[in-house]
């Protein structure tokens, strides 16, 4: 079991890198408030899949989409003073 959980937090992780390195790219093609509420949508229904997946892989996916959605939530809407702080929030609560 601990093997699980440690695949689990390094996928989340590796995802919130990944969604920082697209978030720029996106905003400027899409514009800020409809990425929000894109990444809200996606932060609501990824976190919620662990309670309904039984698959491994699917949970693993579902927990690389939550932090993809995490760090464009950061993204979009916390000031850059503050980001750190409401992204290990966010990853902690998901």
């Amino acid at each position: 079991m601990p093997t699980i959980a440690k695949h689990n937090e390094v996928i989340t992780v590796m995802f919130i890198v990944i969604g920082s390195l697209i978030a720029g790219m996106m905003v400027d093609r899409f514009g800020r408030k409809p990425l929000l509420l894109a990444a809200a949508a996606l932060y609501s229904l990824a976190g919620a899949s662990g309670y309904v997946l039984d698959s491994l892989f699917h949970i693993l996916l579902g927990r690389a989409f939550l932090g993809f959605a995490c760090r464009h939530l950061a993204k979009f809407s916390i000031p850059p003073n503050v980001r750190i702080r409401w992204t290990t929030i966010l990853f902690l609560s998901g």
